[in-house]
């Protein structure tokens, strides 16, 4: 495909804990010296400090929110599914008009190529984030519907009209997929409730779980930012698609960073996020 998914499913992963599955310290540990006084002073002991995600404190709100939040994130995208195929086709049709006929027995067309899938049958991109994938997308094109279509007609675009700029091609539908899974990963929607998780991880997914206390779409609006946001850092570095990895990954540490400064509503995140950059 154009382009390959960041991140492996290996880092949907739990991390094991410093209670169980943790390794022994190295020999060169100070443990080997002060094993009476390891718990306070050995440094060793910073290295693996982590939380249980079934510990993070949770408020009835928080916790109906972020259940559902962490079912929505499980469920794979279904070609089986009416549902999915109506949502696939409703889509298709708010954003194309007439000139997307789909229908459940035929939703492909080559129409969705312009707007960032690989292929003429879009259901094949939605491995990396599911249904949820497909939810996120036409979330921000019916909030943001004119920002939504000037990423799929400016970004990364050649300023001549007859000509394609394929270096610097920027695929919204393909970007907005990758964009759903690198949050689901930093928030660690996939994780068991009983992992552990790096106690930088666990301040992150304590201040988003404090918007989504107030902010029932939360999650959906963090989404809408991030992708504002790497179209801007897409323009601003001149990114070529090639570069599409690393440059999320810049993103992914300034949404890491944003939400470390515990923004107390979702203008903060925004404003947070493009200090970042």
């Amino acid at each position: 495909g154009l382009l390959r998914y960041m991140y492996d499913d290996d880092e949907s992963q739990p991390l094991t804990g410093s209670i169980r599955g943790a390794k022994p310290p190295k020999r060169n540990c100070c443990f080997t010296a002060c094993a009476a006084c390891f718990k306070f002073i050995c440094p060793c002991l910073k290295v693996n400090q982590q939380t249980r995600l079934n510990e993070i404190p949770l408020t009835y709100n928080q916790k109906t929110r972020f259940s559902d939040l962490r079912r929505r994130s499980q469920t794979p995208f279904s070609r089986d599914n009416d549902d999915h195929i109506h949502s696939l086709i409703s889509f298709g049709k708010a954003f194309f008009g007439e000139a997307y006929d789909g229908s459940p027995k035929n939703y492909k067309s080559t129409l969705w190529k312009d707007i960032g899938f690989q292929q003429e049958d879009p259901t094949t991109d939605f491995r990396a984030a599911g249904f949820l994938g497909l939810e996120n997308l036409v979330y921000f094109f019916h909030t943001r519907p004119e920002a939504f279509k000037r990423l799929c007609q400016t970004v990364g675009k050649s300023n001549k009209p007859d000509e394609f700029d394929i270096e610097h091609y920027f695929p919204v539908a393909i970007v907005g997929i990758n964009v759903s899974h690198m949050l689901l990963n930093i928030l660690h929607f996939k994780a068991s409730t009983d992992s552990f998780i790096s106690n930088k991880d666990a301040s992150v997914l304590t201040n988003f779980l404090a918007l989504l206390e107030h902010e029932q779409y939360a999650f959906e609006e963090i989404y809408c930012e991030s992708m504002l946001g790497l179209a801007d850092l897409w323009d601003t570095t001149k990114a070529r698609y090639i570069e599409f990895n690393s440059t999320l990954a810049k993103l992914s540490e300034f949404v890491r960073q944003a939400l470390l400064r515990q923004p107390s509503n979702i203008k903060e995140f925004r404003d947070y996020l493009f200090d970042s950059q």
